[in-house]
């Protein structure tokens, strides 16, 4: 007899600070004669030219056409800064118990055996986004250096330090403008809380007589599982609502199989039946399915 149980828990905790600028120009929407929508640039301030230098290595140069400044932060107009905390748990439980026992006679040799196995897995995601936006007023040279630098053969323009940025909506919070309905979206719309379990018991015994081999068993599999995940509706003023949607399935199975053999020609036959898993439990409902698998070879033994 043979008893295994195990426990297993996990945490992961990321934090991610994100910036990102903008220069937003006048945009005209204009309609052409099928009624397609076509916008474009009605005072650029950035116009430019791909030069191809060697396509194959992705190397480019950006050449300015029109004498701008690509590094003047006096023509940045908007700025974005979130905030993101995402912690991962995953709980796992499960136990297995075996047994086995053989009768051993003259000619022939019968093992009996027999087992079950249980397993519980609770994975929960959290994220909390804050998200903030900023307009041209706002000092983007105490967050923002520009800079020569190249990165993956383009050029970087600026690098972008978040902390300051964090640490500017802490002492200055008069230059941010937060952005409720964003903030609330990525805070809910990626977080899940799903619970799994599956519980199965097998039986199955082994006859040996002489060049003769039959194996034959069943398998009884039960699977529940569910998972609650949030939804963000919009509704009247922009305003969003939080909405949970609740899924989950359940299936029990019998899997039966037998397989023979016979020595020295080696022929095997072989029938099982097995279940068919969704491969994502916290966004698929459709339930597993049974199938039948019929196998067959047959081959020679070397002397």
């Amino acid at each position: 007899m043979n008893i295994v149980s195990e426990e297993t828990f996990g945490q992961m905790v990321d934090n991610n600070i994100g910036f990102a600028l903008q220069r937003l120009p006048g945009i005209s929407v204009n309609e052409d004669q099928d009624g397609a929508a076509t916008g474009f640039n009605t005072n650029p301030w950035f116009v430019f030219e791909y030069e191809m230098i060697k396509p194959w290595e992705g190397l480019v140069h950006v050449n300015v056409i029109n004498g701008v400044d690509s590094t003047d932060l006096s023509l940045m107009s908007e700025g974005e800064l979130e905030e993101v905390t995402s912690k991962k748990y995953e709980d796992v439980y499960s136990a297995r118990l075996d047994w086995e026992r053989k009768f051993v006679q003259e000619r022939s040799t019968f093992t009996l055996k027999s087992g079950a196995k249980y397993r519980s897995s609770k994975p929960r995601f959290n994220r909390t986004s804050t998200g903030w936006e900023m307009d041209e007023d706002f000092p983007y040279s105490r967050v923002v250096t520009p800079t020569n630098e190249v990165l993956f053969l383009k050029p970087k323009y600026f690098d972008v330090q978040p902390r300051q940025g964090e640490a500017l909506a802490r002492s200055n919070p008069e230059l941010f403008s937060r952005n409720a309905l964003a903030s609330l979206q990525a805070s809910n719309l990626a977080d899940y809380d799903a619970k799994e379990e599956t519980s199965a018991a097998y039986g199955m015994g082994t006859f040996r007589f002489g060049a003769h081999t039959i194996i034959g068993g069943v398998r009884l599999e039960k699977n529940e599982w569910s998972s609650k995940r949030m939804d963000v509706r919009v509704g009247a003023g922009n305003v969003g609502v939080v909405t949970p949607v609740n899924r989950g399935a359940s299936y029990n199975f019998w899997l039966p199989g037998i397989h023979l053999r016979h020595e020295p020609i080696i022929a095997t036959a072989t029938t099982t039946s097995k279940a068919s898993e969704p491969i994502s439990r916290a966004t698929n409902t459709t339930p597993p399915r049974r199938r039948s698998i019929w196998r067959s070879a047959i081959g020679c033994a070397r002397a």
